[in-house]
């Protein structure tokens, strides 16, 4: 997802991959779109999503409710969307949105990361190739994000690093 008004770029990325996506073993994909964005990609994945588990969402009021049905999140780094993220402590792909105020979303995503519970991906240096490589990393590799918030750091300082960025932005 790519907050509450979805993410062109996200969107179009995933829905370019969907062939490389339907590869992955045991796949199913909750994409929310946004708004305005919903027709576009719903049209993509009736074309190109065949043999592809996924639901697809304009926009979703309880999020969390998503968020106990997955593995890993692929999202922009909101403070929002971080917070929801740190609390549902699972593995997330963030691709901050290159135009935020004081390129929060950035630092966000940087603190976010420290937990070793993700990684940052720039969106202008992002492909499909990329992507597709880092989801296969987090599915494959799950032993090695059971326990990092004790081995690579306190989740929660990273946390209120951001709550303390947000505060003066």
């Amino acid at each position: 997802f790519g907050g509450s008004q979805g993410a062109k770029s996200i969107n179009q990325l995933i829905v370019e991959n969907l062939d490389k996506l339907k590869e992955i073993k045991n796949l199913k994909i909750y994409h929310i779109t946004g708004e305005k964005h919903f027709k576009n990609i719903e049209k993509f994945y009736r074309e190109k999503g065949d043999n592809l588990q996924f639901e697809l969402y304009p926009y979703y009021e309880k999020i969390w409710e998503l968020y106990s049905k997955v593995e890993l999140i692929i999202s922009r780094a909101g403070a929002t969307s971080i917070s929801e993220i740190f609390y549902s402590g699972k593995k997330a792909i963030l691709i901050p949105f290159p135009y935020s105020a004081d390129n929060h979303q950035w630092f966000n995503a940087y603190e976010f990361s420290k937990s070793g519970k993700g990684v940052v991906l720039r969106e202008k240096m992002l492909n499909g190739a990329k992507l597709i490589k880092w989801i296969k990393y987090f599915l494959e590799n799950d032993y090695r994000f059971k326990n990092n918030y004790q081995v690579l750091g306190d989740y929660k300082i990273g946390y209120e690093k951001i709550l303390e960025r947000v505060k003066n932005v």
